[in-house]
């Protein structure tokens, strides 16, 4: 290949009559743009919407915690990436649109820096360069990361990894101190936003070989030296045989080779700290617990077989790079299964691959071995071939790997376009590839919608994963869809027997589904398991509470409590409900306060620790609980329902009881708030009002009651006394108002 000599054509602002930085903007944005209007989705939940460190009033928790909240062994700590979290949540709450805005902005800012990164390793590309940054820009295999927003890990580490080599390119061409820590600073930041930034090590290293072997005059040109005897940009040799050695003058690659290596020790260094700020944190440089079958069966064969099957896979998305319809948030076992196939496809990538690196080696072909240099180093961290990490596949972490790939395959057909005589093939063939990559993306970024859309998409494109009808399952749950997470939840055992993922989502819609027996059936093993699974426990204890067996659902949580981090309240929460089912209601209320501090936003648990503080004997304290949660929302009808049968059955202001269950029935008209409406009137002593509000309810055009549960308030009307009230807390009606088991 034939290198200029010169730096190349100046660099135009315009392209087809647009400044190039729009056209740039609008191919990063407008594909993704229905993320605005999607929710949070998938790790999303852990990750930003429960995460403590998320929402703390400041961010010192960030770096002092494990990336996953109170899920031991992930061997993840991304304080950077949960930074930028808690930042957005400072400035857009809780809304998801900041913080997709911000995943979308990412993306813009990683595209721009590719294509100033490409311009500089490819003067003579320009045209090139900016036909990559487009297609990078509007490829639907980058859906996850752009549009999911925890796929912010992987735009980040991108985003801050090409501007730590560009910086890296212009110390090596000019020196100075500000550019090696400024590119130090963002190989730093790269790595604390993610683990596969570790891969760009390979850079400087790359950078020191290629300068060499096929020089860029634009990066290994230094301006502070020159060659003795030599014109600027001259292949001629020095006059009168002198030359920089001879005279003791460095020359042109060897200042560049010495500031690549300087590049690589500052970059080391970063590594070699962010190493030991892990195993502080973590407790361990890797501290990555043994990975389960499901996420990646790759963690369960021998080393070879390992990395033959991993090289396999990258395949797959080699395929969905060049034609990505089909595309699946989860592809895990057994929908990709270690074999002799995967084996025998990922030997003949190696054998390819070194047989177009050595190809290109001898034509002194930079164009092809940087693609295959930006696969490498963006992708061989998490490929599965030097470790097993969390997960087989991922179309995520092909963001910043893409890169390389959608270049080899610009150079390519750049070249077949040199070489054809029909010159309007390869341009207009490229333009249908981009629209339909534009389009795919859009349509992919409504699949994340909302967990329900992303998993149906999922099981759609990756029907043998249990994991995806797991996910499913869940789903359907979060949307009181019992009988479709059913069958789901079948699904994925039947695929994966045994699957404690799928166990526990099945037990929660046998439970719901008023089939608790079944579902105890189903989730006892868990009391023996080692580790014990907390979430196993807790569905567990929420069967046996729906069973009214408040003494074993009592040490179901006990169990989960001793098994989760401290102060996670999601064992108090249904160990607070058993103890409060055996009326122990002291017990209960110093449980319920417990959880009441670490959820003081939770209307629901503080109207639960209300009741108990009620039922313990403190009814005042109870009272002031309902009317704080009432004045912080008019509109809560389950406190001023709550209230108001707590006035009217302790008689202390029956005419307010009235008043309070009159604006809670108005609020939400349900047999619940009609039946505290009643006993408000009847505890006053109104029986010719209650009466006549009960004929009303039944002759109104559109009752807001069913026929049913109109009669069952005529019959407590004829059933109680003339007058009076019974200080008993309602237990005349068992259960009623008592805290339900909370679904984890």
């Amino acid at each position: 290949m034939n290198v200029p000599t010169t730096a190349g054509p100046r660099n135009s602002p315009r392209f087809l009559g647009l400044p190039i930085t729009l056209w740039l903007a609008l191919a990063a944005l407008l594909p993704f743009a229905p993320a605005l209007r999607n929710g949070f989705t998938f790790d999303d939940g852990g990750l930003i919407v429960e995460n403590p460190a998320v929402w703390a009033a400041s961010p010192a928790m960030a770096w002092t915690a494990p990336y996953w909240p109170g899920r031991i062994g992930t061997g993840l700590y991304r304080p950077w990436t949960t930074f930028s979290y808690w930042w957005s949540g400072k400035i857009t709450g809780h809304s998801p649109v900041g913080f997709h805005a911000v995943n979308l902005l990412l993306h813009l800012a990683t595209v721009l820096l590719l294509h100033y990164l490409l311009r500089h390793i490819f003067p003579e590309r320009k045209r090139l360069a900016l036909v990559v940054a487009l297609l990078f820009a509007v490829h639907p295999l980058h859906s996850e990361a752009v549009v999911s927003i925890a796929g912010r890990a992987e735009l980040w580490a991108a985003a801050l990894g090409i501007g730590g080599w560009i910086l890296a390119i212009k110390f090596a061409r000019n020196g100075g101190i500000p550019r090696l820590l400024g590119t130090a600073l963002a190989f730093a930041l790269a790595m604390l936003s993610k683990e596969s930034a570790a891969g760009l090590l390979m850079l400087p290293i790359l950078h020191s070989i290629l300068d060499r072997w096929c020089p860029s005059p634009v990066i290994t040109a230094p301006k502070c030296t020159r060659t003795v005897g030599t014109r600027a940009g001259s292949s001629a040799a020095p006059q009168s045989g002198v030359t920089s050695a001879a005279v003791g003058i460095p020359t042109v690659a060897e200042v560049a080779r010495r500031r690549w290596l300087q590049v690589f020790g500052a970059w080391g260094a970063i590594l070699i700290l962010v190493l030991l700020l892990r195993t502080k944190v973590l407790g361990g440089a890797f501290a990555l617990s043994t990975v389960s079958l499901s996420d990646n069966a790759l963690a369960h064969v021998p080393a070879f077989q390992r990395m033959a099957n991993a090289l396999g896979i990258q395949w797959l998305l080699a395929w969905r790079t060049l034609f990505p319809w089909s595309l699946t948030a989860d592809a895990s076992y057994p929908q990709i299964v270690p074999g002799v196939g995967w084996m025998a496809s990922g030997v003949l990538l190696l054998v390819a691959t070194l047989a177009l690196t050595a190809l290109a080696g001898r034509r002194h072909d930079r164009e092809l071995l940087w693609g295959i240099g930006i696969v490498l180093a963006g992708g061989f961290v998490t490929s599965n071939v030097p470790i097993a990490v969390g997960t087989i596949y991922g179309e995520r972490l092909a963001y910043l790997p893409s890169a390389g790939s959608i270049w080899i395959l610009a150079v390519a057909a750049a070249r077949l376009h040199s070489r054809s005589s029909a010159k309007r093939i390869i341009p207009m063939l490229a333009i249908t590839w981009g629209l339909f990559l534009a389009g795919r993306s859009w349509v992919r970024s409504l699949d994340w919608k909302n967990d329900l859309t992303l998993f149906r998409s999922a099981t759609s494109t990756s029907p043998r994963s249990a994991k995806a009808w797991t996910n499913l399952s869940v789903a359907l749950l979060e949307c009181d869809r019992v009988r479709e997470a059913l069958d789901a939840s079948g699904r994925a055992l039947s695929l994966l027997p045994g699957y404690p993922a799928a166990r526990e989502a099945r037990g929660t819609a046998l439970t719901r589904s008023d089939r608790a027996t079944e579902a105890v059936d189903l989730l006892r093993p868990a009391l023996h398991e080692r580790p014990p699974r907390p979430r196993s426990l807790i569905e567990l204890g929420n069967a046996w509470l729906t069973l009214r067996d408040g003494v074993r659902a009592e040490s179901a949580f006990a169990a989960a409590a001793r098994a989760l981090p401290p102060r996670d309240p999601r064992a108090a929460i249904g160990l607070a409900s058993s103890l409060a089912m055996q009326e122990l209601w002291g017990k209960a209320a110093a449980t319920w306060r417990y959880v009441a501090a670490q959820k003081p936003d939770d209307a629901a648990v503080q109207r639960s620790f209300a009741y108990s503080l009620w039922q313990a004997g403190a009814p005042d304290s109870a009272e002031t609980i309902y009317r704080a949660l009432i004045a912080r929302d008019k509109r809560d009808a389950s406190s001023h329902n709550e209230l108001a049968w707590l006035l009217a059955r302790t008689g202390s202001n029956p005419q307010e009881a009235i008043r309070l269950a009159r604006a809670a029935f108005r609020l939400q008209p349900d047999p619940n708030t009609a039946d505290t409406l009643l006993e408000s009137m009847l505890a006053a002593g109104n029986r010719p009002a209650a009466r006549a509000w009960l004929d009303s309810l039944a002759a109104a055009p559109q009752p807001s009651l069913a026929p049913d549960a109109i009669h069952a308030l005529r019959e407590r009307w004829e059933q109680r006394p003339e007058s009076g009230t019974l200080d008993d807390g309602g237990a005349d009606c068992p259960g009623r108002h008592r805290p339900l088991p909370e679904e984890i």
